[in-house]
């Protein structure tokens, strides 16, 4: 009901799924859960070729710990767009998240081969890598990563620890700065204050 309110107030057309999506998109920001997801289905209710709603969804859902709901959404997405590089890396984090590391590996490479510049797909399967012990393949995917999106400082602090894993320490710890970033991108706010000069 508010989110129809909303959409009258704004002068939008409540059988329009480009809408309802930007009301969910909207509502996610407000951490209006329920809202955003009772947005997000409307709109894939509307058209459910709407693949960037279905993404949308299941990374919502996923981001609030409901896994099972963000698999099922996501599975359900790729009966219909079995050549979505975006479902397919959405379930691939997914199952990274509940530790299935064989089928996030598998998602991630379906991802990766359906669209290769689509960052996530690329970074998740570096992720999976990682995780296997597979470390030369891991800081290769990586670095694609990172190429992909270089001031993203979640793929450059995992870039570190590839490189840490696969023994070079030099360019690990180097990158590994990006820590400090991905710190405050984390808890919003700039850290540290000073860095210590092992002094008192």
């Amino acid at each position: 009901i508010a989110n129809i309110a909303l959409l009258n107030a704004l002068g939008l057309d409540d059988a329009a799924p480009r809408a309802w999506f930007n009301i969910a998109m909207l509502r996610a920001d407000q951490s209006l859960d329920d809202d955003a997801e009772a947005g997000f289905r409307r709109a894939m209710e509307l058209d459910p070729t709407y693949v960037e709603a279905i993404g949308n969804l299941g990374n919502h859902l996923r981001s609030r710990k409901r896994r099972k709901d963000a698999r099922a959404v996501l599975l359900d997405g790729i009966a219909r767009h079995p050549m979505s590089a975006r479902l397919w890396s959405g379930l691939s984090a997914v199952a990274f998240d509940d530790d299935w590391i064989d089928q996030a590996d598998m998602a991630a490479r379906r991802a990766a081969l359906i669209e290769p510049s689509h960052v996530d797909g690329v970074a998740n399967l570096a992720q999976s890598l990682h995780r296997t012990g597979v470390t030369g393949q891991s800081v290769r995917y990586g670095a694609r990563a990172r190429l992909l999106a270089p001031k993203d400082a979640r793929l450059e602090f995992n870039e570190a620890t590839y490189l840490l894993g696969d023994g070079d320490l030099g360019g690990g710890w180097d990158a590994y700065e990006a820590r400090l970033a991905r710190l405050s991108e984390v808890w919003h706010q700039a850290l540290p204050g000073r860095r210590w000069t092992a002094g008192p």
